[in-house]
């Protein structure tokens, strides 16, 4: 299972930074995806670079703080939940509610994914007991296990070599007891259950059971009690649809559906028995995941659809489900205690250089392989054709 990003339609990989590959052939200039960007005015690269993740050659760096990534995913509960109010006080239609629920996900898939993600590996404040608070304050919120269980699992199944999508790894399970793909199921069989576990009752119930059950182990009572204690308030104060409305629904139904859509794509599936050493785990599980797809037309027309796609399904893409850090999630898999985690998209490409031009003595990082892929949809494709061609960990194939 070796599979390169190259054989998916509309996909362009980059293995090195540069933006144009001269072919020895023909002398054509290939142009890669995103240097096809830069035919977009200078005053969109920056908005460009966050959306696909990919920084254009030669961009100056930005900077963010730790603080920073926290408050924005604050910023952002709070203003997709004060947009569900607004949407039930001026009874608009029912598409903007859809709208501001996606909204507050995007900002608790990324306090969760992201910062209790950092506070596991005692990364955020680099204070073990502030991460540890933290980490339980909005596990707690966002109605997932508990933060001690979680880094627990994080740590020792899923960032060791030998359990990265293996029995125990807890994105293995979720895929195999929860989502239920299958390796004997076809890739549009396996991509059906994805794409249609927004509207499957099964695959909600068996989640919010998971969810529920491992939310009261290794309880922190306080924060459970605190969010418990302003559900009774608001229930007696006569404000019971708006907690539902505004929280309950995209804390479950929609989480649920953003977690299925990043978890299905965010590891490439292995064989069984493949990858004994440190190296070519590393290389092989995981990859970069851009968003967008390359500009292939300089006509008005061309650029006008090209931005109507990447400013909807790339951008629904990118606000829903591959949250934060996670297109560059092949990073922190190299380096899971980089400080410079929050500014993950110039910290890739820094490290990538850096590795790929033989500035690094260790070999692992000279052996680090740095594949990529365009786009989720290609990369869902990639993840499900894996699934349907080998024997995974834990996963019997008929």
């Amino acid at each position: 299972m070796r599979e390169t990003s190259a054989n998916y339609a509309g996909d362009t990989s980059r293995p090195s930074t540069d933006s144009r590959a001269e072919s020895a052939e023909s002398g054509e200039v290939k142009i890669d995806t995103r240097a096809s960007m830069l035919a977009m005015p200078h005053c969109m690269q920056s908005l460009i670079t966050w959306l696909t993740c990919a920084p254009a050659k030669g961009q100056r760096p930005t900077r963010h703080s730790n603080q920073y990534e926290l408050m924005t995913g604050i910023i952002t509960v709070l203003a997709g939940m004060g947009a569900s109010c607004g949407v039930l006080v001026s009874q608009l239609n029912w598409l903007f509610l859809i709208l501001s629920w996606i909204v507050t996900v995007s900002g608790m898939i990324k306090l969760q994914v992201i910062i209790v993600h950092q506070c596991a590996h005692g990364n955020f404040s680099y204070n073990q007991v502030v991460d540890a608070k933290l980490g339980r304050w909005i596990s707690a919120f966002t109605l997932n296990e508990s933060f001690d269980v979680y880094r627990q699992k994080h740590i020792y199944h899923h960032h060791s070599v030998y359990g990265l999508m293996r029995e125990r790894d807890p994105t293995q399970l979720f895929n195999q007891h929860i989502l239920k793909l299958d390796p004997n199921l076809s890739v549009a069989g396996n991509m059906y259950r994805v794409y249609g576990s927004l509207i499957n009752p099964a695959f909600h119930l068996r989640y919010m059971t998971n969810r529920i059950g491992h939310y009261f182990s290794r309880a922190s009572f306080f924060p459970q009690l605190a969010l418990l204690a302003i559900a009774i308030i608001l229930i007696l104060a006569g404000h019971g649809w708006y907690f539902v409305i505004c929280y309950l629904i995209p804390v479950t139904v929609f989480f649920n559906y953003s977690t299925a859509l990043r978890l299905a794509v965010l590891h490439v599936w292995v064989e069984e028995g493949e990858y004994p050493d440190m190296l070519a785990a590393y290389n092989e599980k995981s990859r970069a995941i851009f968003i967008g797809e390359k500009l292939s037309s300089r006509s008005i027309l061309g650029k006008v659809i090209w931005l109507l796609q990447m400013f909807s399904i790339h951008l629904f893409h990118r606000v829903f489900v591959m949250v934060g850090d996670n297109p560059c999630h092949d990073y922190h898999h190299a380096r899971p205690y980089a400080r410079d985690w929050a500014n993950y998209i110039f910290a890739r490409e820094r490290y990538q250089n850096r590795t790929q031009k033989g500035r690094s003595k260790m070999r692992r990082e000279q052996n680090l392989s740095w594949s990529e892929i365009w786009g989720y949809h290609n990369a869902l494709r990639q993840s499900l054709d894996a699934l349907s061609r080998v024997k995974p960990y834990g996963l019997a194939k008929g």
